[in-house]
């Protein structure tokens, strides 16, 4: 018997959460045509093994409302003492087509964002890229279930660290590249995107964290490089 859409979302969000520090809080939220708390917000540490077994516990229900389900996360997070608040959407269905414009506002003036994730074509991708554009977060589309595993914690690793570094810093080469050939000296660059280097990738220069700046790979027949300045 093959796994179900539900089983994988349950093991994304479960790997979601093992990804987040003990300091970390999360709070999970199951709808369909209605909206329930899975797992009240909570500290990670100590509490792992329960937030899996309560996440396992989640039974697929008919219907999609995806507003009164963003509401309560929102209502919880602006009220939430935390230095990043981020919500994850994930549905493989349709749902309100209007409402969203005042909540998304609010989310916003409240520090909160929001990427989405649409399962399937049976997902309302221009909603939820509606929503993430709105929301200042990510938008994904996981047309292939096994996926999703792997974009959520891609996702809970980009959204819980602090991406955006902002100080004065020289790159430093790590590998030689016809990028970079006759080039003696680089100028001090004052910031730049936290990222991680695929597996495949030739890592030119990193930042003083050791975390790529420039990087390039092969691609299909072609080469594409990343510039993270």
């Amino acid at each position: 018997q093959g796994i179900s859409c539900m089983d994988l979302a349950k093991e994304a969000a479960f790997r979601g959460v093992q990804e987040l520090d003990d300091d970390d809080m999360v709070g999970v939220i199951a709808f369909d045509s209605q909206a329930q708390w899975v797992v009240e917000m909570t500290k990670i540490g100590g509490n792992v093994d329960s937030i899996g077994e309560s996440i396992g516990t989640i039974q697929a229900g008919g219907g999609t409302s995806i507003l009164p389900a963003l509401r309560m996360a929102c209502t919880k997070l602006a009220d939430t003492d935390t230095k990043i608040k981020h919500i994850i959407l994930l549905t493989d269905g349709q749902a309100e087509q209007e409402g969203y414009s005042g909540l998304l506002s609010q989310a916003r003036e409240d520090g909160i964002t929001i990427s989405t994730i649409a399962v399937g074509q049976g997902a309302d991708a221009k909603l939820l890229q509606y929503i993430a554009e709105e929301g200042g977060g990510r938008y994904y589309f996981a047309d292939q279930f096994a996926s999703l595993p792997e974009i959520f914690v891609y996702e809970t690793t980009v959204a819980s660290k602090d991406y955006l570094n902002n100080e004065d810093f020289y790159p430093l080469a790590v590998d030689s590249s016809e990028i970079t050939e006759n080039i003696n000296s680089v100028p001090m660059l004052h910031g730049y995107v936290s990222t991680t280097a695929k597996g495949r990738a030739d890592v030119i220069l990193e930042s003083d964290k050791e975390e790529p700046v420039l990087a390039a790979w092969q691609y299909g027949l072609g080469r594409t490089a990343a510039w993270t300045s």
